[in-house]
């Protein structure tokens, strides 16, 4: 397992290459926001397994949450319980330990 610590200029470059070049994309963040992250794993939805998204303290752009509707992998639920901030995410050409958001 590839284990890398990233700054937060380090993460996006690692992240658009990851989703390029992974067959499979595991998803877990706080929140998420439009950008172009978020863009390239629309273009590559066919490779999302699965995607959960946090809408605590409504964080989370509503336009990216109409983009992933129409992927079945990717659920979106209205905020309700404790406070949703996962902090690891599963591919399977790489193991990233992040605890920034795709904002």
């Amino acid at each position: 397992m590839n284990v890398k610590l990233l700054t937060d200029t380090d993460a996006k470059p690692v992240l658009l290459n990851l989703i390029q070049t992974c067959d499979d994309i595991y998803i877990a963040v706080a929140w998420a926001g439009r950008n172009s992250v978020v863009d390239t794993l629309i273009l590559h939805k066919g490779k999302l397994r699965n995607v959960v998204i946090g809408t605590h303290m409504y964080q989370t752009n509503p336009l990216v949450l109409r983009q992933l509707m129409p992927i079945s992998e990717a659920k979106c639920m209205p905020p309700d319980g404790r406070l949703f901030h996962p902090t690891y995410s599963r591919q399977e050409c790489a193991s990233l330990l992040w605890s920034v958001a795709i904002t």
